[in-house]
């Protein structure tokens, strides 16, 4: 697992927001105990999906794990469902910051309904 620096902020989506729809996320005017600790905003994003759903049909086939493995041989460079989502985000099941064959092994044994703790 990768280390993260600073807070780090959760929220929920609402329950009627759309299967695979993204919008971005500023977050500005910060302010941490009044003022007495620095800060700045920043930008993100916000999918409405599930972790390892390359095709985004809301279910795991094996369509998602040939989807990544064409990723990682670098054949594709992206997912057409999700063409403005880093493939990183949906992609990097073990989050280690890189895209492997141990990501698609991952969404291939969940896709024969295998249990895989890292998606849900």
């Amino acid at each position: 697992s990768v280390p993260r620096l600073g807070p780090r902020l959760t929220w929920r989506a609402l329950a009627h927001a759309v299967y695979g729809s993204s919008e971005l996320l500023q977050l500005d005017k910060i302010e941490l105990n009044d003022g007495m600790i620095g800060s700045i905003g920043d930008v993100g994003v916000h999918h409405v999906g599930k972790l390892g759903d390359l095709s985004g049909n809301d279910e795991y086939t094996s369509l998602d794990a040939a989807l990544l493995s064409r990723v990682v041989q670098g054949i594709d460079r992206g997912f057409s469902a999700t063409p403005l989502i880093d493939g990183n985000i949906l992609g990097d099941i073990n989050s280690n910051n890189s895209l492997t064959a141990d990501d698609v092994m991952s969404i291939a044994k969940k896709a024969v309904g295998l249990p895989q703790s890292d998606i849900i």
